[in-house]
């Protein structure tokens, strides 16, 4: 895994934004097995999500002060 900090980011908003379209998806008509379809995608986003700001964390715990950006 490329934990620098863009692909970090990357990662983030891929997982959010797979959150989205699954909760936009369910806003359509479906059938209850698809319901549950995008509920399941939005959990294993959100998990996938938890280890991507962990990730985060080690970044900003390993990285030495000139490593990390600017406010």
């Amino acid at each position: 895994m490329d934990d620098t900090l863009p692909a970090l980011r990357h990662s983030a908003r891929g997982c959010l934004n797979a959150m989205k379209l699954c909760v936009s998806a369910l806003e359509l008509p479906c059938t209850h097995e698809e319901e549950m379809e995008f509920i399941e995608d939005v959990i294993r986003s959100s998990d996938k999500l938890v280890n991507v700001v962990e990730r985060l964390e080690a970044f900003f715990a390993n990285a030495a002060p000139s490593d990390q950006p600017s406010a």
